[in-house]
């Protein structure tokens, strides 16, 4: 649970290129840690933010002049976000997602592989 919130936290700390999105954690009778959208009922829940990379948002440049134009900085946050990413999707074995209707589910190994290889396809494209 530490290393979760110490990646969530490392997510928040580069915003700027990623779209924030607030849930709620809290562990039920069993211990179990869950996250949600909406606080849940019976339960004392803490909210977290969590950044999510936008990659629109550093577009692949077409030709030099394009990527001279850049902000290195921002280059180096959006590659350091996306490290962030794979590094907690190689670590654990499930995660949590939230499908555009609001339910919450578990991502299946097939969408946690899909996700991992999309942070190795940036990844490749912006570090």
């Amino acid at each position: 649970m530490k290393y979760i919130l110490l990646a969530i936290s490392l997510m928040a700390a580069s915003a700027s290129a990623f779209a924030a999105e607030e849930y709620y954690t809290w562990q039920d009778e069993q211990g179990l840690t869950h996250y949600s959208k909406i606080p849940p009922e019976g339960y004392k829940s803490k909210r977290i933010t969590v950044n999510t990379p936008q990659p629109s948002v550093i577009p692949t440049p077409a030709t030099e002049d394009e990527k001279a134009a850049i902000d290195v900085d921002k280059v180096a946050e959006y590659c350091q976000q996306i490290k962030d990413n794979l590094a907690v999707l190689n670590k654990y074995k499930t995660a949590k997602t939230q499908d555009p209707d609001g339910k919450e589910r578990t991502l299946t190994p097939e969408e946690m592989l899909a996700r991992k290889e999309e942070m190795l396809t940036l990844q490749k494209t912006h570090c």
